[in-house]
């Protein structure tokens, strides 16, 4: 399984995202490393395949956690064009 952050410690955005509302504030160890965003109670989490939901499910079972809303996307073209467009300019040196 690859790192969710980068060298600078940002949050990876992969090519897959689940976006969840718990029923409880508090998200599974094994989520926090995969969190690209947060809003009022939604998490957007990035997976590196849709295999690895298994694993953050059983998380939530482990630790009693309820899901309220959850969703599966994946990454369209205008999200990929957006992010290159945001992205810093190379420093050449």
């Amino acid at each position: 399984m690859r790192a969710h952050r980068d060298a600078e410690g940002r949050p990876r955005r992969g090519a897959r995202y689940l976006t969840v509302r718990l029923a409880a504030v508090r998200v599974p160890a094994a989520w926090r490393s995969r969190i690209v965003k947060q809003d009022a109670g939604l998490f957007h989490l990035g997976l590196d395949s849709y295999a690895e939901l298994e694993t953050l499910l059983a998380a939530l079972r482990d630790e009693g956690i309820a899901i309220a809303e959850l969703a599966l996307a994946e990454t369209d073209l205008e999200q990929v064009f957006l992010r290159v467009m945001k992205a810093p300019e190379p420093v050449v040196a």
